[in-house]
């Protein structure tokens, strides 16, 4: 207990000094500007794809319902409308837009000849592109989505007018009817494995502001990086001989832990604010546990590369790396062995399953027996 002081004291003059540092203030500052950027982004107009809509009826009624719901539900495809069928052409051709989609003449007229097998020489819709890719493909999905529910009327329609009903039924009577068997909300619920969220709220926003969390995690590991590379700044500068005993065996502990702590507090404030927060508890146990495996990680890390310059070649490296391996933007599944060397892929994927907190203990309990092995804390820091 009587060294529980001196660990404030250090802790207090450490964090003290690191105000200090213009470099970790930058650091510290590019979480806020980080986020303001990606909030920015997602309120401007994006999408995977931008498609544009044309009629060439500007008076059809149908073409008009479909391309406002179009236009007016959340999609990770852009949509806009274009008036002249030779300028949006004009538009893919440039590569300013990667689809056109022209509603023809008359669609409420082409559905009911198609649902009836009746022939009809023009297409409802005539999609112009540049190439063919996956991504369009998939965009035709979304076409053939808002398209369903207005052939599946005729289809309805024909049959009772044609093989059921003995005398004529008006429309009014097929609608409410068909409309009957409509079923509302969603048929899918999404969840993790092994997670108490039965609906996660991340999945209705904005798809820019999916990696946040993730981008913010690889911050906190970048302040611990950089303590890093203070220690050893100040190591090679002698400043650890004026203290008694070299600071003590978790002294290198200590120096990191001021660092991911204070951004860790930051990324923490950020959470909330963003609303991307799960819980109190659930939040401050994930973040503690990561918080001492990015101290781990950069001291074991700070050994292994004995030297500044070898330390610094390291860190951006290490960062795009996790960057691609971690589920940061994607989930790979073929990488587990190098994954499994970052604390950031315990992180990531433990906020969601919480099955994954056991191997993230397993993992610090390793991590630390490594770097006990490769170097007696306390005595390889000191000149």
């Amino acid at each position: 207990m009587r060294h529980f002081p001196k660990g404030f004291l250090f802790f207090f003059l450490l964090n003290k000094r690191l105000t200090k540092k213009y470099s970790f203030l930058i650091i510290l500052g590019m979480v806020p500007l980080l986020v303001a950027g990606l909030f920015l982004a997602a309120r401007e107009d994006s999408g995977v794809l931008h498609i544009l809509l044309c009629q060439e009826n500007q008076e059809d009624l149908l073409s008009e319902q479909v391309i406002r719901e179009l236009l007016e539900k959340d999609s990770i495809l852009r949509f806009s409308r274009e008036a002249s069928k030779a300028a949006a052409c004009e538009e893919v051709r440039s590569g300013r837009a990667d689809a056109v989609w022209i509603f023809s003449d008359g669609l409420q007229e082409g559905v009911d000849n198609y649902t009836s097998y009746r022939e009809r020489e023009e297409a409802l819709v005539t999609v112009v592109e540049r190439e063919d890719t996956v991504f369009l493909q998939l965009a035709r999905e979304r076409l053939y989505s808002v398209l369903y529910p207005h052939l599946s009327f005729g289809l309805f329609q024909n049959y009772i007018s044609l093989e059921l009903a003995e005398e004529e039924v008006s429309q009014e009577e097929l609608r409410a009817e068909y409309q009957m068997a409509e079923v509302e909300g969603s048929i899918f619920q999404f969840s993790y494995r092994n997670s108490q969220d039965a609906v996660d709220g991340q999945a209705d926003g904005n798809y820019l502001l999916a990696p946040l969390r993730g981008l913010l995690a690889l911050l906190v590991l970048l302040c611990g990086l950089t303590a890093s590379l203070y220690f050893q700044q100040d190591r090679e500068a002698g400043l650890f001989l004026r203290l008694p005993g070299g600071g003590g065996k978790l002294f290198p502990y200590l120096y990191h832990m001021t660092a991911v702590v204070d951004a860790a507090a930051v990324v923490l404030l950020t959470f909330y604010v963003t609303r991307i927060w799960i819980s109190w508890g659930r939040e401050l146990l994930l973040m503690a546990l990561y918080c001492v495996a990015c101290v781990g990680f950069c001291n074991l890390l700070r050994k292994l590369c004995k030297t500044i310059q070898r330390l610094a070649t390291c860190i951006p490296i290490l960062l795009l790396a996790m960057t691609v391996l971690c589920p940061v933007f994607i989930s790979l599944k073929h990488f587990f062995m190098v994954q499994c060397l970052f604390p950031a892929f315990y992180y990531l994927h433990a906020v969601h399953n919480t099955y994954f907190v056991k191997y993230f203990l397993v993992y610090l309990a390793v991590l630390y027996a490594v770097d006990f092995l490769v170097g007696r804390p306390g005595s390889e820091y000191q000149k």
